[in-house]
């Protein structure tokens, strides 16, 4: 499951990368920006925000499959130096243009292609600035939410958590004659193997 949470964190880097006034600086690292974000510059980091899970197929008791719920905040920066009588709206409106960017590439492809299946949604924007000196910066944390599916047999490793295998169980629950007849039972046992 970490290694599908992973792959949601560089499929939505991959997706930001080169597509926004932010360039290459986009990371899924919160400690690398820092070091190419310049006074005059806008970067992007993605990070974990929350996880959510739930059962998908089977019951509390018997769990088949987990829905898992991961929310990812996609912080920008902006940054400039700060002019005589500068009162930061340019730094505001910055962000503001980065985060509608980024929100229009996202929302082209919310799977992240196909690393996230059960799709992704937008949920908030959390805004702060700061000013050091003569340096303005602009930070907003957008907060999206993407789904992935994982079966409940870790008894593997990790490599069980790659596209399982499933069965399935069709009975007619109510035969004509109210008796149960063995031709109502089928069985899949033709499973792909991985």
């Amino acid at each position: 499951m970490s290694l599908q949470r992973k792959a949601i964190r560089e499929a939505l880097v991959a997706c930001l990368k080169d597509e926004t006034s932010a360039g290459d600086a986009v990371e899924s690292n919160r400690g690398r920006p820092a070091k190419r974000f310049g006074s005059e510059s806008r970067a992007i980091t993605i990070y974990y925000a929350d996880e959510d899970a739930g059962v998908s197929k089977g019951s509390e008791a018997y769990v088949h499959e987990y829905k898992r719920t991961i929310e990812l905040a996609v912080e920008m920066h902006a940054a400039r130096r700060r002019a005589q009588g500068d009162d930061g709206d340019e730094t505001d409106d910055a962000v503001d243009e980065l985060g509608q960017e980024l929100e229009c590439v996202i929302l082209q492809d919310t799977t992240l292609g196909g690393a996230a299946p059960g799709g992704g949604r937008y949920l908030r924007t959390e805004f702060d600035f700061s000013a050091r000196g003569r340096q303005l910066i602009g930070q907003a944390a957008m907060v999206w939410e993407f789904v992935f599916y994982t079966s409940a047999d870790v008894g593997a490793g990790p490599q069980s958590l790659t596209p399982f295998q499933r069965g399935v169980l069709d009975i007619d629950a109510q035969p004509p004659q109210g008796e149960v007849d063995t031709d109502d039972v089928t069985v899949d046992t033709s499973l792909p193997q991985t």
